[in-house]
């Protein structure tokens, strides 16, 4: 459980990270952290689903 709660702090220190840089074009998000459980019922795996608002410059002009 201590290595999940590392992981997890990891994760979103990193996240804040990112979302610093000036290269960071999203001028909003929401993110959502979800822990899929091993097959053998014991490991865990975290991961996170982050829904960025990006103004329509980031994307090239055939997508809109």
């Amino acid at each position: 459980m201590q290595e999940l709660r590392e992981n997890s702090n990891s994760m979103n220190k990193a996240f804040k990270g990112l979302t610093e840089l000036k290269a960071w074009f999203a001028k909003g998000w929401v993110k959502s952290t979800e822990v899929a459980k091993g097959k053998d019922g014991v490991l865990a795996h975290p991961y996170s689903h982050i829904l960025a608002m990006v103004p329509p410059s980031y994307f090239p002009k055939y997508f809109y």
